[in-house]
């Protein structure tokens, strides 16, 4: 039984190491894609990346249905920030996570996910009585009411007005550091169900934000050094 104790004490502290880095690892990654978006940073300690070509990255790459998804994104994580610390936050934005992939998702795979919905009695999942023994499933799932999917936590509201892009991420960057602020907390690192959770809805924030933007960063700066690299032999 002790050395089961101690096995288990490891497992522990062994997460928690884990929790710490990834917190301390994100929170560098959003602060350094903020960064890079105020147009005077180097990429990768490389390639100086200015206002005019973040400016042309922006206009010219940036998909304009991004600043939308983006947005959406950043205003259902600032609702997250008022729920407590721990396991309730972290299944929440799992939810969240396949509430926002459904939403942009193409007509096919929403078909997909549609029949793997989970029947609503109103169209508010949240407000459903839980019958026994299904709170594990009801941990993460889509809600359909009638033939619609309904959202326990992604807000799409109508936007009436122009959205700037570099502003949006701003924020999105800001409410995620906030959020990952909120994981460094003992009922997530002593339960390996939440925290096997919380590193699956991480992979999926880094494909969706980081990565996504790390490549176009990428290629923008492989760009800048080839002109560089014309110019200079123009000048030879």
């Amino acid at each position: 039984m002790a050395d089961d104790g101690v096995s288990e004490e490891t497992l522990r502290q062994g997460r928690l190491m884990k929790l710490e880095a990834m917190v301390q690892k994100r929170k560098s990654n959003f602060e350094y894609l903020r960064k890079l978006h105020t147009g005077d940073a180097f990429w990768l300690n490389a390639v100086l990346i200015g206002e005019a070509e973040i400016c042309d990255y922006m206009r010219d790459v940036v998909p304009e249905l991004r600043t939308t998804r983006f947005f959406y994104l950043a205003l259902s994580l600032g609702k997250l920030l008022d729920m407590p610390a721990g396991a309730v936050t972290v299944e929440a934005l799992w939810q969240l996570i396949q509430e926002y992939e459904y939403h942009f998702a193409n007509s096919a795979m929403q078909m997909v996910r549609y029949t793997t919905a989970r029947n609503s009695e109103c169209m508010y999942p949240q407000l459903n009585p839980r019958e026994e023994g299904e709170e594990e499933a009801a941990k993460a799932n889509l809600f359909r009411f009638g033939n619609e999917i309904v959202y326990l936590h992604l807000q799409t509201p109508h936007i009436a007005f122009e959205l700037d892009y570099r502003e949006v991420l701003f924020s999105l960057c800001d409410v995620l550091s906030l959020l990952y602020n909120k994981f460094v907390d003992e009922e997530i690192w002593q339960n390996s169900t939440v925290f096997d959770m919380l590193v699956k809805a991480d992979s999926r924030i880094k494909h969706h934000v980081i990565n996504l933007i790390a490549k176009e960063l990428t290629d923008l700066s492989t760009q800048i050094l080839r002109d560089e690299f014309t110019d200079l032999k123009s000048v030879s």
